[in-house]
């Protein structure tokens, strides 16, 4: 076994982290009260050629792993962006199921980071039952035309292509929508944290699609779901690792600077079982997303280390963000400090990616399985969870 990260991995971390820690926090604040998206950061990370980590290197990418891509998934989390996630989705679905057509009208743009995609799946009435899902594609002559109402859907204004989840008379599908389709229209959605993504309703009245943007096989969208899934929910939990790790940071710098009664925060014992308690939590976590991030490189099976991945780091996250209040006390609580920002969006990675009870049905699934239990059909459900980001 290594636990060590390679030069490669150690150089990555440490631009990475330089470039986010030097990046002007008032441009962050702006956008996170605003709830826009900071596309001079997101270009910043395209110029240094991270928006395309695991792209191969014949469609303009890195040609780089899982763990380097989630290493840069948890420097962006100091920042507050999640972007990284997304742009894998619609990479590694165009690179799984795309035509040769498809991939050499999207990847660049997308590779670079001139260009957004966001995931359209969710519904007001949809959330792990993807069978029940009600935007329709019909087809006509060489279109689609698409009818729904999508929610939850991140990135959905600004993205130039929506990778965009359908019914037609075979099932799930799969369409490549051009975010400036006539017949879409996006309402801002006013959400509690993650908001340098802004989230959206999504209204498709009479989309017309060409055919030759149906991804994969028509019927066979479930495919291309799972295509990414694994991985850009490993990128998840490496946001909330990030946002974990930055709040236990600065929590920490404080207690050794601040004064009390002439005696250091860090001094106190209770202060200290805090600060131990969380290194723990966070480093167990990490190892878990990096084993799973290393079996990914190894193509190996990886559904069960991720789901557990994405339940310790949503524990982790949820433990660090409120322990801070504890560690650094009145000062925690104004809008000029970080700390509520972390709060915030550590309660958004309850169900992005997946809820952690989702998470848990398919470990225990897993665990069950491999000491040779079947369940019944009826109870075999899968997919994003309630509310995933989409």
């Amino acid at each position: 076994m290594n636990f060590g990260l390679s030069e490669r991995q150690l150089d990555l971390q440490t631009r990475m982290r330089a470039y986010v820690s030097g990046f002007d926090p008032s441009e962050i604040k702006r956008c996170d009260i605003a709830s826009e998206f900071p596309f001079a950061f997101y270009r910043g990370l395209g110029e240094n050629g991270w928006t395309g980590i695991m792209v191969p290197q014949e469609y303009g990418g890195r040609g780089w792993g899982a763990v380097e891509m989630t290493i840069a998934a948890e420097e962006c989390a100091a920042a507050g962006v999640s972007t990284l996630a997304l742009a894998l989705h619609g990479q590694r679905t165009l690179l799984a199921l795309g035509t040769e057509e498809q991939k050499a009208r999207y990847l660049p743009g997308l590779v670079s980071g001139e260009r957004l995609s966001a995931i359209v799946v969710s519904e007001p009435t949809v959330g792990s039952s993807l069978k029940d899902m009600r935007t329709t594609a019909r087809r006509d002559g060489d279109d689609y035309i698409v009818n729904g109402h999508k929610t939850h859907i991140t990135l959905a204004a600004e993205a130039d292509l929506l990778v965009t989840f359908v019914m037609t008379e075979k099932g799930l599908t799969t369409l490549l929508i051009d975010g400036d389709s006539p017949g879409i229209t996006c309402r801002k959605m006013d959400s509690v944290g993650w908001r340098l993504e802004p989230h959206y309703d999504v209204e498709f009245d009479n989309v017309r699609v060409p055919a030759a943007n149906l991804l994969g096989e028509e019927g066979r969208g479930i495919k291309t779901f799972f295509a990414s899934f694994n991985i850009t929910r490993l990128c998840n939990a490496s946001h909330l690792l990030g946002i974990a790790r930055e709040a236990l940071s600065r929590s920490v710098d404080y207690a050794i600077q601040r004064d009390v009664g002439g005696t250091k925060v860090a001094e106190f014992q209770g202060i200290q079982w805090i600060i131990a308690d969380l290194s723990a939590k966070y480093e167990a976590a990490s190892l878990m997303r990096f084993k799973a991030a290393w079996m990914e490189d190894q193509d190996l099976p990886h559904e069960k280390e991720t789901a557990m991945t994405k339940v310790l780091a949503v524990e982790i996250c949820d433990a660090a963000t409120n322990e801070a209040f504890s560690i650094v006390g009145s000062y925690a609580s104004y809008r000029d400090q970080p700390f509520e920002r972390f709060l915030r969006d550590a309660k958004i990675g309850h169900v992005t990616g997946g809820s952690s009870e989702i998470m848990k049905n398919n470990i225990a699934r897993a665990v069950l399985g491999e000491h040779g239990f079947k369940f019944p059909r009826k109870a075999d459900k899968s997919g994003p969870g309630k509310g995933a980001q989409s």
